[in-house]
């Protein structure tokens, strides 16, 4: 896939391009226009659009003519070929006074992360040390082996209680 966001130089992008239709044996224009524009940016593709281009070498022309100009107003985007040698100046130099500050700092730090940890342990204890978890039922209470919960006795509950029946009943 031949991208023009992959080349710098739009000669290279043409011959590239180029190759590959006379590889794949292609002499349409409509067809080497339609694969340019699929290949362009789409800044340089609305400028094709623009001016109404549908010959294949025209649009080449007209975008490396655009690419150069662009290149000349934008320079400071586009990396020169010249390398400049920079010094590297040493402007201040840091003495050891300040790696004890350093190590101060340090330890204030793991005594806040410390005290930190030890305030959240002890904001949880006091968060759930207020809760009464609830007591444990046994098996050995009476009402889990059946019994009436009012008089204790084994064999009825309490709806059916022989002094509740009979209330009912005389009533």
């Amino acid at each position: 896939e031949i991208r023009q966001e992959y080349y710098t130089d739009m000669d290279k992008f043409e011959m590239d391009l180029n190759s590959l239709f006379s590889k794949a044996k292609i002499k349409e224009e409509i067809v080497k226009w339609r694969c340019l524009m699929a290949a362009l940016n789409p800044k340089y593709q609305r400028m094709v659009f623009r001016d109404k281009i549908t010959d294949f070498d025209q649009a080449l022309e007209t975008i490396k003519h655009k690419v150069d100009l662009l290149k000349l107003v934008d320079s400071h985007k586009y990396p020169g070929n010249r390398i400049e040698n920079a010094e590297k100046v040493v402007t201040k130099v840091h003495s050891n006074e300040n790696q004890n500050m350093y190590e101060a700092l340090v330890q204030k730090f793991e005594e806040l992360s410390i005290n930190l940890l030890s305030k959240i342990e002890t904001a949880n204890a006091s968060r759930y040390s207020s809760f009464k978890p609830r007591p444990e039922l046994t098996r050995n209470e009476p009402f889990m082996n059946g019994a009436c919960y009012t008089c204790k006795q084994m064999g009825h509950r309490s709806y059916q209680r022989v002094q509740r029946v009979q209330r009912v009943i005389c009533k």
